[in-house]
């Protein structure tokens, strides 16, 4: 198995289910949506405020994940 991580879009459709299925285990978990107090989106992960990336199992997204620039030298690693 070959195991990458590229540089992609909050929005894309390799990480949109990946996101959804997040959403949906903390649902289950915690028995309510996760709050979003700070309001991301594919813009605020994305350069040059930000970052995401999808990991690949071969040709399978199996994770993803997120950066987001606060202010210079701040920034927060978002869970996916």
């Amino acid at each position: 198995m070959k195991v990458r991580v590229a540089a992609d879009r909050l929005d894309s459709s390799a990480s949109a289910p990946l996101v959804s299925a997040l959403w949906s285990e903390l649902l289950e978990r915690y028995g309510q949506p996760d709050p979003d107090p700070d309001g991301v989106t594919a813009a605020t992960l994305a350069p040059p405020e930000g970052a995401f990336v999808v990991a690949w199992a071969d040709t399978t997204p199996v994770g993803c994940g997120g950066l987001r620039r606060y202010e210079a030298g701040v920034g927060e690693v978002k869970r996916m």
